[in-house]
């Protein structure tokens, strides 16, 4: 695999700032199957390569010194899907004070099938997920607490028995997280609980 990025930054006004960027990968996967059937050897050999791309922007947006709001797309493309998609991403948070924070966010996520998939006569297409989530924050410079709820939903998952995108799902749930680095002395520990 070879991959490259770029990715440029300009501010705007005091706070505000936009990112561009494009990412690149091309990959090269083969394999060699050597075998014995009905008295004869056979041997089986595929190669199998993807140029794949990507262009992004964002931007952070200031609306007050306490509103921030990030959005986004990501476009891709993969020779393999034959296909261009585009991902909208966007989120907001609020400062409730000096160290803490509650945000929203959405975003959609595509995703290549596993490499074990990229042998089959028919490779499946993108996997696509989308996220919802909401979480509240609070960080000085020796405790982090944060919980997080959320929802995400998958589409055109890779089904295994026919190698088609007709597989779906969800998850949901809560995250909380309590990372302290002062209540005992020289130890820095986190405990987590996932619901």
């Amino acid at each position: 695999m070879t991959q490259g990025r770029v990715v440029v930054s300009r501010g705007i006004g005091k706070l505000s700032i936009v990112r561009f960027g494009a990412e690149y990968q091309y990959t090269f996967d083969e394999f060699k199957i050597d075998g014995y059937k009905f008295g004869s050897s056979y041997s089986i050999k595929k190669s199998v390569y993807d140029n794949y791309s990507a262009q992004f922007v964002e931007a952070d947006i200031y609306l007050t010194s306490k509103l921030v709001l990030r959005a986004g797309a990501r476009g891709e493309h993969s020779t393999l899907e034959k296909k261009y998609v585009i991902s909208p991403r966007s989120s907001v948070a609020y400062k409730l004070g000096e160290k803490s924070q509650i945000s929203v966010a959405y975003g959609q996520f595509f995703q290549k099938p596993d490499r074990d998939y990229l042998f089959y006569s028919k490779i499946p297409g993108y996997n696509k997920a989308t996220h919802y989530i909401a979480n509240i924050q609070r960080v000085d410079d020796f405790h982090t607490v944060r919980a997080e709820v959320y929802y995400k939903k998958y589409d055109n998952l890779t089904n295994a028995l026919d190698s088609t995108n007709s597989g779906y799902g969800y998850a949901q749930g809560l995250d909380i997280f309590w990372r302290d680095k002062k209540t005992i002395k020289g130890v820095d520990y986190w405990i987590s609980y996932t619901y």
